[in-house]
């Protein structure tokens, strides 16, 4: 139970990110959906009735999180915020397991803490 719990607060971490960055609402299609990050995990404990793998699953969050960085990258962002978003962007960029990914996105989170209105 208590796994289920960490890995549903862990895709909430990453849609509030994706939604920050795109200041948008929820929007399955663009990657700005708890559930494309909990998918993942599904994917690796074999409760996924989808037909996806885990490296295309992950390869996708990948995508959706670097353009999520790209976007934030276009805001107007002091010196220290930006290296933050860079660092960050890299980090995913070279990320090979989904901790890497939970690392990014807190850090992310913290970094674009002034725009919160999403």
């Amino acid at each position: 139970m208590y796994e289920q719990t960490y890995h549903y607060a862990r895709s909430f971490s990453y849609e509030n990110f994706m939604r920050r960055a795109f200041k948008s609402e929820r929007n399955f299609s663009r990657g700005i959906d708890n559930s494309v990050y909990l998918q993942l995990h599904y994917i690796a404990n074999g409760h996924s009735l989808s037909t996806k793998n885990y490296s295309k699953q992950f390869e996708k969050i990948r995508k959706f999180l670097l353009k999520g960085t790209d976007k934030v990258l276009k805001w107007k962002l002091t010196d220290i915020e930006r290296s933050e978003v860079e660092y960050n962007a890299s980090l995913i960029f070279k990320t090979s397991d989904e901790e890497g990914f939970h690392q990014a996105i807190n850090s992310l989170i913290d970094a674009t803490q002034r725009f919160k209105e999403y």
